[in-house]
């Protein structure tokens, strides 16, 4: 409220497209991307209410986070709400073994969408979930996309939910934790290998393209000597021709 000021403007400046009253401007957002020059006029098109922002998730984001967007049904969603704090457990198998252990606990729901990409509170949606954004931390990324991709992820409430001090907290002491972890480092072994083998066979290519280099040379210097010695026969005793006899 204190970012506003009132000024007077003719009256052929106030459209039905511009904000007349404080009331309807405090408390709403600009997109991340929008920029609003000082002293200019609020225009309805440059505002919105929060759950209508393009990029609302991206607003709410602490230090460090990222948007972690994955897909969600009725059935397993529950009673789960936008704000709310959500543990993630997963189910995989190993050597015929289903494992199931908490990877994450204290993730933050952002929001949760329809398959337009609209919250489901959103008077236009279906209320009908499809997908659900989480916040978690980046360097967390690729653990949560390994443990979606080797198996199922599932959200359950985080039992205290008013405990704001703990974000999105990896549970390193878990067996998922330790086999999806161990599997990330196996595959970074593997790429830090194949990059390695791929240095190699540069050098090797340089190593032929040198010794090429340094055995051309030498047949040509052969053939010129060869050439210097085949030049100078029967110089100093030339043959001679048969004198023709008149």
């Amino acid at each position: 409220e204190e970012d506003l000021m009132e000024v007077k403007v003719p009256k052929a400046y106030i459209m039905d497209y511009v904000f007349t009253q404080k009331e309807d401007i405090v408390g709403k957002y600009s997109d991340i991307q929008g920029r609003i020059p000082a002293g200019s006029l609020l225009y309805k098109s440059m505002l919105y209410d929060f759950k209508s922002i393009p990029d609302g998730s991206a607003a709410l984001l602490k230090e460090n986070q990222i948007v972690y967007v994955t897909e969600i049904d009725l059935a397993t969603l529950g009673s789960i709400q936008a704000g709310n704090r959500v543990d993630i457990y997963v189910n995989m198998t190993k050597d015929k073994e289903v494992i199931t252990d908490r990877l994450f606990s204290h993730v933050r729901v952002l929001a949760i969408k329809d398959h337009k990409g609209l919250s489901i509170k959103d008077e236009e949606s279906n209320g009908i979930p499809y997908f659900i954004e989480l916040a978690i931390d980046r360097d967390d990324v690729s653990l949560l996309s390994k443990a979606e991709a080797l198996g199922k992820i599932r959200l359950f409430m985080t039992p205290v939910q008013n405990n704001t001090r703990l974000e999105a907290i990896v549970e390193k002491e878990s067996d998922i934790y330790s086999l999806l972890n161990k599997n990330i480092m196996e595959e970074n072994k593997a790429e830090e290998n194949k990059v390695e083998e791929k240095k190699e066979e540069k050098i090797e290519e340089k190593k032929e393209e040198k010794k090429v280099e340094k055995v051309e040379p030498k047949e040509e210097t052969k053939v010129e000597e060869n050439k210097v010695e085949e030049s100078p026969i029967n110089v100093e005793n030339p043959i001679e021709s048969p004198s023709q006899e008149g």
